[in-house]
């Protein structure tokens, strides 16, 4: 998100940057090109000096643009205060309102958001300004309002991938993933070259459990960009559902050497080696995971299983109730937090926890399936098959696409 709003960003002042450029103004050219090269100081010198001798608003939204780039002490402070002067020569500047809203968006999501829409109302085909203000309103909890912003970029610019894209994770959210097979479809005919949507369709398919189709996507969008972000962990995923567990592994292999920083490869191998039985690489991936990110629960719970599995007791139970211990905000996390218990036979909070995950998000298949696991372990047969019957009829539902 963070690297998507840096170019989001800067593209006010690209647009500004090249319009004047157009009329030979020798500084826009200068900074332009101090930028492409990552010289923020130079840029900044640059258009300091350009302001020197003629201040308007469009050098002070790339000196907005070069302090915001560099980053440091006090950057987004020298940033602000830039754009604020565009503003001011200019109040109707939507392009430095746009850039203004993403300064704001990490510590003042509010204010962003009330400059994405000022940006809105004085440019109605500002596209990336309904794009970011989409991800606002999902991050509010509001993913209709989002896909409404979502629409109108599409009807703007409906060939543009980053903006089908943007609508693609909209729909995600709201699990209208035929919605996205019908999107990337029409997209991959524009662009059959294109990995990105490819990916973003077999991820649509991995979800509605077609995974046949899925690693179809999957494949296609590894021989065109071996190097697509994330393909990798998303096939191993399609493998794991399949059993394919040798498969799982090299592809995630694959994705931890792209993203040796990333706390998610790690668990995800190590729960494909969990279920192999290899315990002590299970662990290592485990630990691995935690150490990049001492936050992910999930990577907790699974090192408290394979300990438990192993004959460590005192082990697992230390992990256990670290996962337990870190606060759910998703249906997906009282799932999580319930199975932990499950595992340390501490039956009622666990109980309690799969029932608040099924009250957030009565489609949450996982949660019927680990509480009819818990109620066959607590002899109770009739709750546990009207959990398993549950967990059927949504799985049917979710294949028929409804």
């Amino acid at each position: 998100m963070k690297q998507w709003t840096n170019l989001l960003a800067a593209a006010g002042c690209m647009i500004a940057t090249l319009t004047v450029a157009a009329q030979n103004n020798n500084p826009y050219i200068k900074g332009q090109e101090a930028l492409s090269k990552k010289d923020y100081a130079g840029a900044i010198r640059i258009y300091s000096e350009a302001i020197q001798q003629k201040p308007v608003d469009t050098l002070y939204l790339c000196l907005s643009d070069a302090y915001f780039r560099a980053g440091g002490e006090d950057a987004d402070k020298k940033a602000m205060e830039a754009v604020n002067k565009a503003i001011e020569l200019n109040p109707g500047y939507a392009e430095a309102f746009f850039h203004r809203g993403a300064i704001s968006i990490t510590g003042n999501p509010q204010a962003a958001f009330n400059d994405y829409s000022r940006a809105i109302e004085l440019n109605p085909r500002y596209t990336m300004a309904y794009m970011m203000r989409s991800w606002l309103y999902v991050l509010g909890g509001r993913p209709d309002a989002a896909l409404i912003d979502a629409n109108k970029a599409v009807a703007l610019n409906d060939k543009d991938t980053a903006v089908c894209l943007n609508r693609g994770m909209i729909y995600a959210a709201l699990e209208q993933y035929d919605a996205i097979i019908d999107d990337f479809t029409r997209l991959i005919g524009f662009y059959p070259q294109s990995s990105g949507c490819y990916k973003m369709r077999g991820g649509a398919y991995y979800f509605k459990m077609n995974y046949a189709a899925a690693l179809r996507d999957f494949d296609s969008a590894i021989t065109l960009n071996p190097g697509e972000q994330g393909v990798y962990n998303n096939r191993a995923a399609v493998y794991y559902a399949q059993k394919e567990y040798g498969h799982a592994i090299d592809d995630l292999t694959k994705d931890i050497a792209m993203n040796p920083r990333s706390d998610g490869g790690y668990q995800a191998r190590g729960k494909v080696y969990a279920e192999l039985k290899k315990y002590e690489p299970a662990l290592n991936d485990y630990t691995r995971a935690i150490a990049l990110n001492p936050g992910n629960a999930r990577a907790w719970y699974g090192r408290g299983i394979v300990y438990r599995e192993s004959g460590k007791k005192d082990e697992s139970i230390t992990d256990l109730r670290k996962a337990v211990s870190i606060v759910p905000h998703k249906h997906e996390d009282y799932v999580l937090r319930g199975d932990s218990y499950a595992a340390l036979n501490e039956y009622e909070p666990a109980l309690n926890d799969y029932a608040t995950a099924i009250d957030l998000y009565p489609k949450e298949i996982k949660a019927y399936e680990s509480r009819e696991k818990l109620y066959r372990k607590m002899g109770n047969k009739e709750a546990a098959e009207a959990d398993l019957q549950k967990a059927k009829e949504l799985k049917a539902k979710t294949m028929g696409g409804e």
